[in-house]
């Protein structure tokens, strides 16, 4: 599904939002700019999880699949689509550190031998990243992020080769914060805080927990299934 939005608070500025499906424990959306949403049409597009094959990290993409073709990193295939090839010792990666924020103004050539997941970033590069990730929160904040359960939190996981990695899917606990704005993975667990009533979705921080308050209180589902007159109208 390809839904086409109007960020309210910025200068009319048309982006489109694509529903990818649930993984690590919460439904994630990916941002494209307008011009590329008729080109995303043509694929499938997935969420995946990246894994550091050494265990020092991992992140989400996005893949796209054509029907009878192989899957491919979709930040790629804008890259090529828009500038018809990827230089020779060079990866495409997203400026402001956010994976799945396709929009081709985030995206920029960096050297393959740049490992930017362990590099220590500047003041300068961490503002950077944090000014160019507004974007993508200001348009997905307003969006929910679906009931997935904790059978979500395990999806297709792939190695920093795009090759599938065996043995991770299985045991790993990642989960990323339920705030549909928010990207940040829990890499060790008990690192969030869940909600008290569910147990289900988990938050980086009490901040994020409470934006998402209005989305969660409608799905949330308590052990001891409360009636009606009950049903909670946050969460704790």
């Amino acid at each position: 599904m390809i839904e086409t939005v109007r960020p309210a608070t910025l200068n009319p500025v048309k982006l489109g939002v694509v529903s990818l499906g649930p993984i690590c424990g919460k439904h994630k959306y990916t941002l494209l700019e307008e011009e590329d949403i008729e080109y995303a049409r043509q694929f499938t597009l997935e969420p995946v999880l990246q894994v550091d094959p050494n265990g020092t990290g991992a992140c989400i993409l996005v893949t796209g699949r054509k029907a009878g073709e192989a899957s491919e990193y979709f930040h790629n295939l804008l890259w090529i689509h828009r500038f018809g090839y990827i230089q020779p010792g060079c990866k495409v990666t997203h400026k402001n550190g956010i994976t799945v924020d396709n929009r081709v103004s985030n995206l920029e050539l960096a050297p393959i031998s740049e490992d930017l997941s362990s590099t220590k970033l500047s003041a300068e590069d961490t503002e950077r990243r944090r000014q160019g990730g507004e974007l993508y929160r200001l348009a997905l904040a307003e969006l929910p992020t679906f009931g997935s359960r904790q059978s979500d939190r395990y999806q297709r996981s792939i190695n920093a080769n795009g090759e599938e990695a065996q043995g991770v899917s299985a045991g790993a606990p990642f989960y990323e914060c339920r705030y549909a704005a928010c990207c940040t993975l829990e890499y060790n667990a008990m690192n969030f805080v869940s909600c008290s009533l569910c147990n289900e979705a988990k938050y980086c921080s009490v901040a994020c927990m409470d934006a998402d308050r209005r989305y969660h209180a409608r799905e949330c589902e308590p052990p001891n299934r409360l009636p009606p007159d009950d049903y909670p109208t946050q969460a704790r």
